[in-house]
């Protein structure tokens, strides 16, 4: 009578260990749609980049403008994503952040 209480809890069990894969798992959409932000936001720094090198004022000043928003758009998004994305990813992120923002005030101080 024993192993057949067992034996009836142990789908149960395994539906509840299932959950908490699905829910860990869950919280990488939150970084995959902040690794999708920092490309497009890298993308929009190597253009400013090319901009620069081939002395494009105008597209520099466009350029320059879209960096501005996604750069307040990202402070925005890290309080947004800060529970969806664990601390570790999240550091990760900030960090990538700040190298590709780097990039742009190298240009900056120069320019």
């Amino acid at each position: 009578m024993r192993r057949f209480k067992t034996s009836r809890y142990l789908p149960i069990l395994v539906l509840i260990f299932c959950g908490f894969v699905v829910a860990a798992c869950g919280s990488s959409s939150g970084k995959l749609e902040m690794t999708s932000f920092l490309e497009k936001y890298e993308t929009l720094i190597n253009d400013f980049k090319a901009a620069y090198d081939a002395s494009d004022q105008q597209k520099k000043s466009q350029l320059a403008g879209e960096i501005s928003a996604m750069m307040s758009q990202w402070v925005d998004k890290r309080n947004e994503m800060n529970d969806q994305v664990t601390p570790q990813a999240m550091d990760e992120l900030v960090k990538e952040y700040n190298r590709i923002t780097s990039k742009f005030n190298d240009l900056n101080k120069t320019g």
